[in-house]
């Protein structure tokens, strides 16, 4: 999959656009589905979306092979979705624009790498189409949505959720090295503390890429990140 060619997807025939066009509007010659509206249970769609986060490239190599996966979170005006690319599938850049994407696999979201507010989540496939929109009313489109948790309420929340936090840096620790347990690898590691109003601080650990400085510095100036939770150790 290429996010920089212009793929051309198959167009609906006029009966199967009579029989979803309760579903939403019409873009580039496609009928276009809210993304509150998709489920395990449809294997025709396409949603028009903004890219509003995406990861860095993961691999792993295991017993069982090695691979690599790369995830955006993607919205629309009825809200948002998390899509993750594996292998084949993730050596895509995706830029922050407004993209048509139809086919993949929707299933139900697992929260433990996902914030956002849906019970749904998809995989890209070999089948999947992606297309730069250029609808004139694509501008309406939000550019990022954050369900923000209060400092003081981490406690509350079970391990391993990715949260949102809106916080002030009030210390930045120096970057240290790290050995990991499992594959004996060194790892850079910085600690950064955060306030917020409700008073209280947390320490929010920057690992590998996220110790780089470009990473850094974007993290300081917006001041709002999303984070997995985690014991102290």
């Amino acid at each position: 999959m290429n996010s920089n060619a212009v793929v051309q997807p198959r167009s609906f025939g006029q009966g199967e656009q009579r029989a979803v066009s309760g579903r939403g509007a019409v873009s580039q010659d496609r009928v276009i589905f809210p993304i509150t509206s998709l489920s395990p249970y449809q294997n025709r769609w396409c949603i028009r979306a903004r890219v509003t986060q995406k990861s860095v490239v993961k691999t792993w190599c295991n017993k069982r092979g090695d691979g690599r996966l790369f995830s955006v979170d993607l919205a629309d005006e009825s809200g948002e979705i998390r899509a993750t690319a594996f292998n084949a599938e993730s050596h895509c850049g995706f830029p922050f624009k407004v993209y048509l994407i139809q086919g993949g696999t929707i299933k139900v979201a697992n929260r433990q790498f996902t914030s956002i507010d849906n019970d749904y989540e998809l995989t890209f496939s070999p089948e999947t189409r992606v297309e730069p929109c250029f609808d004139e009313n694509v501008c309406d489109l939000p550019e990022v949505s954050f369900h923000l948790t209060k400092i003081k309420e981490i406690g509350e929340i079970s391990r391993d959720r990715l949260i949102d936090v809106i916080g002030v840096v009030v210390m930045i620790g120096p970057i240290e090295s790290k050995i990991a347990r499992s594959t004996l690898k060194e790892l850079k590691k910085r600690d950064v503390l955060l306030v917020d109003d409700s008073g209280v601080s947390i320490t929010l650990s920057l690992w590998e890429a996220e110790v780089h400085k470009s990473v850094y510095e974007q993290i300081l100036n917006c001041h709002c990140f999303r984070q997995k939770i985690s014991t102290v150790k």
